[in-house]
Parts: structure tokens; sequence; C-alpha cells
């Protein structure tokens, strides 16, 4: 029995499957930028025993910005077991062992506001996942700054293993573990002027943002400018009434009508002042009526003298002087027969005894 367990382990472990010793491939990327702003790559392929790497890339790449970045490829070789080819819309790969495909991209370097930046998906469109992507960057100048490796879309935070600058001044870059179809972009930054910069971007469509001149908002803009200028023209407008106004003579107005009996006096216009009270606040007051008693006793109709009522308060006697004229207004005649002058025997009251429910609306009926 002793014997027969360890024949058994053995024939397992013949019987495992030889597939789990391979490992998956590794690609190892030298970019070179030249004097004239060409991105000059070779890339070196080591397939996983009996695996075929493809990698099917599109030159017209989203980056930041809401943009698209198009880059050209050229000059497309290879050597040992791979296939590849370049247009101006895709670079193909096919490796089914290790070989090295080299390329030239333009468009890879654009101009910033101190600086250039170099940008390359050097890991990125291969269909199967590899062990590791290494990469390198040498350039012109030797002060490349900032390199930055991201996994993911544009504006991802996901960072490759490793990216930084040796004391040569070339970049390394290396990603472990790249699982299928990644997009891995490669960034770094190097001094202004340090070659011609090629890059050509294109602006994304997308929704128009909270400030953007769509044709609704050029319609209220135009609506809102029809208004200033509407309101503009009715300042100028009442500016220029308010001056001619001001610049009109008046003619003064005598309150006093003469003729053969004596002097009367008589409201401008024929308005009574308990009636310019009515007007403005649309209602009957104490305010109104107290005004139409000051316009009779003005006119000679009532006489008000201060008294001292009841508990020693202050109170107005008010008496009768002479008789109502036929041509008095309907306000003025209902004031008259209202209140304590309804009586035609008594002449005289106080003025606080006028304060009865019902006075001002027998006084003033709407």
């Amino acid at each position: 029995m002793a014997l027969y367990l360890p024949v058994c382990m053995g024939g397992l472990l013949l019987a495992a499957p030889a597939s789990s010793d391979v490992s998956p491939g590794t690609v190892a990327v030298a970019m070179t930028l030249a004097d004239d702003g060409v991105l000059n790559i070779t890339e070196t392929i080591t397939p996983a025993k009996g695996q075929v790497l493809q990698r099917h890339l599109l030159l017209d790449v989203p980056v930041e910005g809401n943009r698209i970045q198009h880059f050209q490829v050229s000059n497309v070789t290879s050597t040992g077991d791979a296939e590849a080819a370049g247009d101006t819309g895709t670079l193909t790969i096919v490796a089914r062992g290790p070989a090295t495909v080299s390329y030239a991209v333009r468009g890879a370097v654009a101009d910033a506001a101190d600086h250039q930046q170099v940008t390359w998906p050097f890991a990125s469109g291969w269909d199967s996942g590899m062990r590791d992507v290494t990469a390198s960057f040498a350039s012109p100048s030797t002060k490349p700054s900032s390199p930055t490796c991201s996994l993911g879309p544009p504006g991802s935070r996901t960072r490759c293993t490793a990216a930084q600058v040796d004391h040569t001044g070339v970049v390394r870059v290396q990603q472990d573990n790249v699982p299928p179809d990644s997009i891995a972009t490669f960034t770094v930054t190097v001094p202004a002027r340090t070659v011609p910069a090629g890059a050509i971007f294109t602006v994304i469509p997308g929704p128009a943002g909270p400030f953007a001149l769509t044709r609704p908002a050029i319609a209220a803009l135009a609506g809102l400018g029809a208004v200033t200028a509407a309101l503009a023209g009715w300042v100028v407008v009442a500016r220029r009434r308010d001056t001619h106004a001001a610049e009109t003579s008046v003619t003064p107005i005598d309150p006093l009508v003469r003729d053969h009996t004596g002097s009367h006096f008589a409201a401008p216009d024929g308005v009574l002042p308990g009636q310019i009270g009515t007007v403005i606040d649309l209602r009957v007051d104490a305010v109104d009526l107290t005004a139409t008693v000051i316009d009779l006793a003005v006119r000679g109709y009532l006489w008000i003298a201060e008294t001292t009522g009841a508990e020693g308060r202050l109170d107005w006697q008010i008496s009768r002087r002479a008789r109502r004229t036929a041509s008095w207004p309907p306000m003025r005649r209902n004031f008259w027969t209202s209140c304590c002058l309804r009586r035609p025997r008594r002449c005289t009251c106080p003025a606080s005894r006028c304060r009865v429910p019902g006075w001002i609306s027998a006084a003033f009926p709407r």
C-alpha cells in the first residue's frame, strides 16, 4: 500500500496539462524621438510557446481634453516569425514566435505652453494578455520630465507599475500583467522647441456645455437684447418728457373765485379734497372725511371749534353756518345729511358723536 501511493501521485503529475506551465508572452518597446519629430519604434515580441500575439491598433486615439489625436505609421518592417502592416488608420501585428517589428510614427509630438508633449499608446490593442510590457524612451533632449504611463481611457488615474527617468536621461516604463485589449498610453514632456511638433487633433462632438452658443441660447440672448434696447429707449423718452415738463411754464391757479357777492374758495379743476384720497387708495377712510369737513369749513358751510368732551378729552364742535346748495355733488350732499348733521333742526354737535357704524358708508356710498 505504501508503494502504491507514490506511484499514483507520479501518475497524476504526469497527467497534468503542460499548458499550466506556460506563461504569457512579453513585449519590449524601444522609442526614440528623432530630430525631425518622428518617433521611431522597435518592438521586441516574445510570445509564449504555442501562443499567437495579435495587435490591432487604431491610429485615431482619444486623448484628454475631449479630443482625438491622429497618428501616422510608416516604414513598417518585421523580422522573425511575425507579420506587420500599417496605413493611415491602423497598425496590425501578428506574431507567432519571437520577432522584431519596427515602424515610424508621425503626429506624436504636440506643443504646449512652455514644453512639448510626446504621446504614444505603446501597449494598446493586444488581443491576448501578457506577463509584462517594458518600454524605453530617448530623445535629443537629456532633460525629459513628467513621464506618465496610464491604463484605461483618457483621464484614467490607474498608473503603470513603474515610470521613471534614469541618470542618462532615458525614460524607463514597465507594466506587469497586461490584460487583453488593454489601453496603455505613454506620455512624457521635453523642453519647448526640442523637435518640430506635428500632432493633429480634432474635437470629439459631444453635448453642449452650459455656456455653449446653441440656437435656444442665441434666441434667448436676442430676446434679452431686445428687452434691454426697449428699456433703454423708454428711459431716454421718459427723461426727455421729464425735461420738457420741467421746462414748461405753469400758470399759478388761484383757489379763490370772485364775483359780485365776494370771494369764494373753489377746488382746482373741480376736484374735491375728499375725492383725491379715495382715488389714491381706492377706499374711504377718516382722512377723506376729515378733508371733506375742512373743505366745507373753508367754504363757509361749517364752523369747527375746539372744545372739551367727556372725561376732559379733547373734542371738536361742528356747527352749520350756511345751507347747502343744489349744485353740490352727491358725495358732499350725502356727507351733509349724515352723522349728527342729518337733523335739520340741530345745527351743532361734537365730532366724537359722529363715530357711529355705517356713517362712512352713508356719507360715501359705493
